[in-house]
């Protein structure tokens, strides 16, 4: 009984051990390699996630606020976090600990942010440039590397146009990665850099406010706010040869007023600019219009004005002030002209219909919003032709 139960108990031998360490090494060399690599992979999977869901906060963030966060004290991973009720070190640092880096083209953002040091954006009546240039491209980029840190020179999150260029044009696979510029000498894994851009080009619209200075139109002073519970109220510019014209976030209340006779402040409306848009100040009230002039200045002086200006009320006043036909049958008389407006009238509301009917999309790759605002153009000259008769004779 005895020897069998030490037999029983009986060790490895060195030779069995040192085979049994063989097979696990081997085992390891064969698995362990394709498990770092599903982690890794899992991991670069969830960084992308996350940096995707960074850059949905941050337009979230701009549109609520109508503001642009910038670099100092962190503002753009403060606004983040916020938006999505992480910790301010969740955002600035990814899962392996390198730090996130926020980059900016500052090719666009020197016209749009304040200071050397790029802080926030908050916009006032004035609005900005066209951001459709290369003078003016309001780009970010959010840069996680999950191997190697990125080169200390991205760490200010002002590139050089190139290096935000190159980077920004990166089509994410390794041959492809820029080896130039900030990366050059940079010795990690191109596969550990993710890349999240944004854009900030769609969430600027176009605005323009004009006053009609004509026939049967007062000389009341015109004006209006962006946002003006927090900014103060601005002179529309009030002549014929010019208009107020600027780029500003979505989701903007702009607020439109006029001094009545009596020298009060009136208030008309209030509008929230979800789209281009254009108004009109005559005839005491302001009027929204189809279409824009075209010049991309901040304020700017043209003898063209908006291109799709129009008040019914003059062609009412036209029809009802019109005289008698000419004796000159070579002459255009009156009631041609108000055919030609009555069926100018008749294809702008066919085309507005056709527009609208089809969801009043913006922009309108089926060409319906052109046809609306050409249509209106036509109704202006039409109905201006029959006006500037009328004044005439």
């Amino acid at each position: 009984m005895v020897s069998q139960y030490k037999a029983s108990q009986r060790g490895l031998t060195l030779i069995e051990m040192i085979g049994v360490l063989a097979i696990i090494a081997v085992t390891a060399s064969i698995v362990l390699p394709a498990l770092i690599r599903q982690t890794d992979k899992a991991v670069a999977d969830l960084e992308n996630v996350s940096l995707q869901s960074f850059g949905t906060a941050f337009q979230n963030n701009v549109m609520r606020t109508r503001r642009i966060p910038g670099l100092v004290g962190n503002d753009w991973a403060t606004n983040i976090a916020a938006e999505l009720g992480l910790n301010l070190a969740d955002v600035t640092s990814n899962v392996r600990r390198q730090p996130r880096l926020f980059l900016l083209d500052t090719n666009g953002f020197a016209g749009l942010l304040n200071g050397p040091n790029y802080a926030a954006y908050v916009q006032t009546n004035t609005g900005t440039l066209a951001p459709t240039n290369s003078s003016f491209n309001p780009r970010i980029m959010i840069v996680s590397s999950l191997g190697k840190a990125a080169p200390n020179s991205l760490a200010g999150g002002t590139p050089g146009t190139s290096d935000f260029n190159n980077l920004w044009n990166w089509n994410g696979t390794a041959a492809g990665f820029p080896t130039t510029g900030a990366w050059s000498g940079w010795t990690g894994n191109p596969n550990d850099i993710t890349v999240q851009r944004i854009n900030l080009s769609p969430l600027l619209v176009n605005l323009y406010l004009d006053y009609n200075n004509g026939p049967n139109r007062n000389t009341l002073m015109c004006s209006y706010g962006i946002d003006y519970t927090n900014n103060p109220i601005t002179s529309v510019t009030n002549s014929t040869t010019s208009y107020t014209h600027g780029y500003f976030l979505k989701n903007s209340v702009l607020a439109l007023f006029y001094t009545n006779a009596s020298s009060v402040l009136v208030t008309d409306s209030f509008q929230v600019l979800a789209r281009d848009s254009t108004f009109i100040f005559d005839q005491n009230r302001w009027f929204n219009s189809l279409g824009n002039p075209t010049n991309a200045s901040i304020i700017v002086t043209t003898t063209s004005g908006p291109s799709s200006t129009f008040d019914f009320t003059d062609m009412v006043n036209a029809f009802l002030n019109a005289p008698g036909p000419t004796a000159t049958p070579t002459v255009l008389t009156p009631s041609t002209l108000q055919s030609n407006v009555v069926q100018s009238f008749i294809n702008y509301m066919t085309a507005y219909t056709n527009w609208v009917g089809a969801g009043a999309p913006y922009p309108d790759p089926s060409g319906q919003y052109s046809a609306a605002v050409n249509s209106q153009t036509s109704l202006v000259s039409s109905a201006n032709t029959l006006i500037n008769f009328i004044v005439v004779h």
